[in-house]
């Protein structure tokens, strides 16, 4: 497997020209577009994990004696982020 396989054309012609800045600066660049990607997933996780709170906890429960509880915190914040 050499240094060259799978990179884009502009990185293989930074490494060959031995053009170091250049490959710092795609470096950067790739770096920032990571840290966004992580960004939206961790984003997207949390909207679908809100979902599903939504969707399958009640909004009240009962306890042993009969009495109705109030909802759970985490019920509450999915519905007050949906309004």
């Amino acid at each position: 497997m050499s240094k060259f396989e799978g990179k884009p054309k502009e990185v293989r012609r930074a490494i060959l020209a031995d053009d170091r800045g250049a490959l710092s600066a795609m470096g950067k660049k790739g770096a920032e577009q990571a840290n966004i990607n992580r960004v939206f997933r961790k984003a997207a996780k949390e909207r679908v994990v809100k979902e599903l709170i939504r969707e399958q906890a009640p909004i009240y429960s009962v306890g042993p004696g009969g009495d109705v509880l109030p909802p759970d915190q985490k019920v509450l914040e999915a519905l007050s982020e949906e309004e």
